[in-house]
């Protein structure tokens, strides 16, 4: 008699980017001198997976990704800055996330003479994760998702 075993096989890891997104209001200054004006800026990274694991290929997976790769990261901060005349601005972010792709597998060894594995069952599984940094943003010191942050202006002050 056999019994299965599980496990997971990482066929790549590494760093990857998001999409770009805004994460303040827009601030218009619609005056001919510079104006100090308050935002909110924030946003919320998540963890992801492409498929729902269950059981011990879920196991073998968090057993391989360890405990801190499933949570979010996220900030949401008020910033004092200053927008030039007849000028609107913003800011944007692209998170930087942390990949990992692979195959979570079951399977048993053969009996007697040189054993072989034999996988009865696989699932292509690839998952993102967010990393939270502490930096300087708008004056302030954050927690905050990893990632670039631009601030954006243009002439289209009229449009919030």
């Amino acid at each position: 008699m056999f019994t299965y075993k599980y496990r997971f096989v990482k066929t790549a890891s590494g760093t990857t980017w998001g999409d770009t997104r805004r994460i303040s209001a827009y601030a218009a200054n619609e005056t001919s001198t510079k104006q100090s004006k308050q935002i909110t800026a924030s946003t919320s990274v998540t963890w992801g997976i492409n498929l729902s694991l269950t059981g011990k290929y879920k196991e073998v997976f968090d057993a391989t990704v360890g405990g801190n790769w499933k949570y979010n990261s996220s900030f949401s901060e008020v910033l004092t800055i200053n927008v030039p005349p007849k000028k609107r601005v913003w800011l944007e972010f692209k998170p930087k996330l942390r990949y990992i792709k692979g195959e979570a597998q079951k399977y048993f060894k053969t009996r007697g003479g040189k054993p072989k594995i034999i996988i009865q069952d696989r699932q292509k599984v690839s998952s993102t994760s967010p990393v939270t940094v502490k930096m300087n943003l708008g004056g302030k010191n954050i927690y905050c998702p990893d990632g670039v942050y631009v601030w954006k202006e243009d002439g289209n002050y009229k449009n919030r």
